[in-house]
C-alpha cells in the first residue's frame, strides 16, 4: 500500500513527499522482522526514482540495483537502471536469454546441489552482453555462477536503452549432475 502511495506522489511530481514517504517506511521496515520482498523491492523503487528526479543517480542506481535483486520483476527499477546507464548501440537487439545458474540453497529438502534456468528479454549487442545486464537481478551467491543457455535473436533496436526489460518470475530447477 504505502508503495502504490510513493507511486502516485512521484506520479504527481510531488518526488520530495515520495522520498519522505518511503524513507520513513523503509526505516520502519528495517526495525520489523517479516516483510515482503516484493513490498520492500516497491519502496526502494519509487526512493529510488524520486532520487533520480532528484538529480541523485548514483544512489537512485544503488537502490535500483537493489530493488532488483528483491524483486528480479519490478519494471520501475529495471526501466530505472536502463535509464541511469543510458547506454546505446547501433548493434543492439532484442534478445530472449536463458541463463543457467547453480542454486545457492538446499530445493525442496533435498541435499542434492540444484541447477536453475531463467528467462529475460534484454536489449544489448550479445549474450554475453546481455548476461552482464542479467546478473544484478539474480540474487548475489548465485551470480557468479552464471551462463548462457540459450538465446533467440528477437530483432534489431538500435535505439532503444541496453538492459533488462523483462524478467521472468519463474524458475526451472533440476538436479545437477554429481
Amino acid at each position: 500500500l504505502e508503495g502504490a502511495r510513493a507511486y502516485s506522489l512521484n506520479e504527481l511530481g510531488k518526488h520530495s513527499d515520495a522520498l519522505a514517504r518511503t524513507a520513513a517506511c523503509l526505516t520502519q521496515i528495517g526495525e520489523e522482522q517479516e516483510v515482503e520482498p516484493e513490498a520492500v523491492a516497491r519502496l526502494l523503487s519509487e526512493h529510488a526514482y524520486a532520487l533520480w528526479i532528484l538529480g541523485i543517480h548514483e544512489a537512485a542506481y544503488l537502490e535500483a540495483i537493489e530493488a532488483v535483486a528483491m524483486n528480479k520483476e519490478n519494471q520501475r527499477a529495471a526501466w530505472l537502471i536502463r535509464e541511469v546507464l543510458d547506454e546505446r548501440s547501433v548493434d543492439a537487439k532484442a534478445w530472449r536469454i536463458v541463463v543457467e545458474g547453480r542454486w545457492a540453497q538446499p530445493y525442496e529438502d533435498s541435499d542434492k546441489d540444484y541447477g536453475f534456468l531463467a528467462t529475460y528479454i534484454v536489449v544489448a549487442d550479445s549474450p554475453e552482453d546481455a548476461l552482464e545486464f542479467i546478473r544484478p537481478f539474480e540474487p548475489e551467491e548465485v551470480r557468479f555462477t552464471l551462463k548462457v543457455n540459450s538465446a533467440v535473436e528477437l530483432e534489431p533496436r538500435p535505439d532503444a536503452q541496453m538492459g533488462v526489460y523483462e524478467a521472468m518470475s519463474a524458475y526451472q530447477f533440476f538436479p545437477l549432475e554429481e
